[in-house]
């Protein structure tokens, strides 16, 4: 059987391709192809322009198309021509009858302006990206020509194992007429620790005409713990009471997740001069960072203690310094105290003493301030007695609030002075009893001698225990303590009296 040249070359109807302006002449657009199923000569496919053109020509083999002339007066246009793929036979033999015609497709060349050579470079930052300074990297795309809009269509994207896990980002950050800034931020902050990891970036820049590529590689360190300190909030305040013993914990300055991805720290207070040891009562634990009582609080002596700590990071030999407050909270932790000697006027009362005579002052101190440092005094004296006396609770001076009748004259008893202040809470600070403030004042028939002075009869107490104390509170008291207070503590105050004179009435 004799081979028939019965097939044509098939084309598809059209070709289309997009070129920049700047296109260097013998560059290939595009590769026309038309298989054809006749064998033999029948079947050698050969290419050609059907209409000539200035610009372009095609491999009459391969059927490449080339440019062979400069694109740059073409920009922005549209050129279309028409290319024909024929078998050789008919080439040899165009007017035997047993040689079919010539295949014909369209083909449509875009011509953008010219292109622009994009770069992209990443540097890494010097110190490592930490936990709380997330940029690890920078990436800066830019071009040839400063009026090139395309960068504002570029995006960045991270390949490989590190984009995989989620650990960094990429994330613009401004865009400028030379070119755009991407920023390489770490997101997985379990890394923050000291690494180092190999970042490849990829660039994807569509303008509508042309996606165009560009990659680049970085190596970001991951800096050790040093840096996870931030301390944008301004000084650590902490309240301390003044009544913390010493080894009282005061506060903490650094938070478990911390101390887990910082280990390698070491705290300690920081002296600013030679006096500040011997005054500061409190020290830190190096590890766990926790402020504990050293000496004694004294909220009258010092309100306040401002002072540093340094987190010296033994990895990357650095330190940072974090200012702490401890405010000294008010305590009702001091006695009222009666001062001595008693400042007596008189101590001999007679039928003819005027009524409202001061007959003693009395003063008292206390240490606290404010409220618990406002004193008040009162008196408790023996039932029989108890009308003829008034004792001003603020001033403290002792008054006659009657005359004495001839029949109360020649006796002696004792006058019990009670001084408590005003602090919170009541049963702690409100009744602070002062056992040696007994004073004895005689009422007297005010016998005188032929000199005219005052014959004082001697003082003879009585020596009888004939009362039991009693509780001033009720019998029964519940008294609630949190399982958190401190060793010293007061939790109670309980208060009692007794009627016998002397010694004996002392409770």
């Amino acid at each position: 059987m004799e081979d028939e040249n019965d097939s044509n070359p098939i084309l598809p109807p059209s070709y289309s391709a997009t070129v920049f302006a700047n296109i260097p002449i013998n560059s290939p657009v595009l590769r026309i192809h038309a298989p054809d199923p006749d064998s033999g000569l029948n079947g050698e496919v050969y290419y050609y322009l059907l209409n000539q053109s200035n610009f372009f020509a095609i491999h009459p083999k391969t059927g490449v198309l080339s440019v062979i002339h400069s694109l740059q007066s073409l920009a922005k246009r549209n050129l279309t021509f028409t290319v024909a793929a024929a078998d050789r036979a008919w080439l040899l033999f165009p007017s035997s009858r047993i040689s079919p015609t010539p295949s014909i497709t369209s083909v449509t060349i875009v011509v953008q302006p010219k292109e622009v050579q994009l770069h992209l470079k990443c540097t890494a930052v010097d110190d490592g990206c930490t936990s709380n300074r997330r940029l690890c990297a920078k990436c800066k795309l830019s071009s040839d020509d400063r009026s090139d809009v395309a960068l504002r269509r570029c995006q960045l994207h991270l390949a490989g194992e590190q984009a995989q896990h989620n650990r960094f980002v990429v994330a613009r950050s401004s865009d400028h007429q030379s070119g755009a800034v991407f920023d390489v931020l770490l997101n997985d902050l379990r890394l923050a620790v000291s690494s180092v990891h190999e970042l490849f970036v990829d660039m994807v820049c569509d303008d509508g005409a042309v996606v165009r590529k560009n990659a680049s590689t970085v190596s970001v360190r991951v800096a050790p713990s040093c840096s996870v300190f931030s301390f944008n909030n301004g000084p650590k305040l902490f309240n301390a009471s003044e009544a913390l013993p010493v080894g009282a914990e005061v506060g903490r300055l650094l938070e478990s997740l911390i101390i887990e991805v910082a280990s390698n720290v070491r705290l300690r207070i920081v002296d600013h001069s030679s006096s500040l040891q011997q005054r500061l009562p409190f020290s830190v634990n190096e590890n766990t960072g926790i402020i504990y009582v050293s000496g004694r609080l004294d909220y009258e002596t010092e309100t306040h203690y401002d002072f540093d700590v340094s987190f010296d990071v033994s990895d990357c030999n650095r330190s940072f310094l974090l200012r702490v407050t401890v405010q000294v909270m008010n305590e009702n932790d001091n006695f009222p105290i009666i001062e001595r000697p008693v400042q007596c006027l008189q101590t001999v009362v007679t039928p003819e003493t005027p009524i409202d005579t001061v007959l003693c002052s009395f003063h008292a101190s206390d240490a606290d301030s404010g409220r618990n440092g406002k004193l008040m005094f009162s008196l408790s004296t023996a039932t029989d007695y108890e009308d003829y006396f008034f004792l001003h609770e603020v001033s403290g001076k002792l008054y006659l609030r009657r005359q004495v009748p001839k029949a109360m004259c020649d006796r002696t008893f004792n006058v019990l002075i009670r001084c408590s202040d005003d602090g919170l809470p009541f049963r702690r600070e409100t009744s602070v009893v002062v056992p040696f403030s007994f004073f004895k004042i005689s009422l007297s028939k005010g016998l005188k001698n032929a000199g005219g002075k005052v014959i004082m009869p001697e003082v003879s107490p009585i020596a009888s225990n004939r009362h039991s104390p009693v509780f001033l509170d009720s019998d029964e008291s519940t008294v609630f303590v949190r399982e958190d207070v401190s060793i010293g503590y007061i939790v109670a105050v309980l208060r009692a009296y007794d009627l016998d004179d002397g010694l004996e009435g002392f409770v």
